[in-house]
């Protein structure tokens, strides 16, 4: 049996589960169970959609930062405007899909004023 968030194979023995809508939905670990929850309760079920048409590798970019420090001076930025800006590296994504779901959920919060995935 595969993982409704990830795809990976569950263990045997292992019973992470939810119903949904008459449906029991199984899951590898506590950690896709919540983020399969997250995106439910988000709205943003398109991502599994997405996932699936656009399954292919990211391409690999320059890095301009790297947050290895906790001082946000360090990689948060200030426009002449007054708004700030940063630019983070995100490993592990591969997919398109992992980029639409980080960006269309960045951008539900009311603090963000746009967020990109590349």
């Amino acid at each position: 049996m595969k993982c409704a968030h990830c795809t990976d194979i569950i263990p045997q023995g292992l019973t992470i589960e939810l119903q949904e809508n008459g449906v029991q939905k199984m899951f590898c670990c506590s950690a896709c169970l919540a983020v399969y929850q997250t995106i439910r309760d988000n709205q943003l079920g398109d991502y599994y959609r997405q996932r699936e048409q656009t399954a292919k590798p990211a391409l690999a970019g320059e890095h301009d930062i790297w947050l290895d420090s906790l001082d946000s001076k360090s990689w948060v930025k200030q426009k002449i405007d007054g708004t700030y800006y940063t630019r983070l590296y995100l490993e592990g994504m591969h997919c398109t899909a992992c980029a639409w779901l980080i960006e269309h959920y960045l951008n539900k919060h009311e603090a963000i004023s746009q967020a990109r995935v590349h």
